[in-house]
């Protein structure tokens, strides 16, 4: 017979802190609900979908983001940092191909 394939490495702490978290809301502390935003914002990509994509935690994940999600957009900061890492990153590209 073949084996069950494993679910993927263990979660990390961030993100069993945010899993315990979210199973919890809406009771929880404003300092909690400053980890998990933070956690959606900058987490590791597989763990956020790990810990979001649970059955059982769905509808408070849910009813989280449908409270704080005005604070899961990017501001306009977010857009200007991008905008000049592109505008150096294509100036550099003209900088060094302008020798050739």
């Amino acid at each position: 017979m073949t084996e069950p394939i494993a679910a993927g490495p263990p979660l990390g702490a961030d993100a069993l802190r945010a899993e315990d978290i979210f199973r919890r809301y809406p009771d929880v502390s404003e300092e909690e609900v400053a980890h998990a935003l933070a956690f959606l914002k900058t987490g590791r990509h597989l763990e956020v979908g790990r810990v979001t994509g649970t059955p059982d935690l769905r509808a408070n994940v849910a009813a989280f983001r449908a409270r704080y999600g005005a604070k899961l957009t990017l501001g306009v900061a977010d857009y200007l940092k991008f905008a000049v890492g592109v505008t150096l990153f294509i100036g550099g590209l003209f900088l060094v191909l302008g020798r050739w």
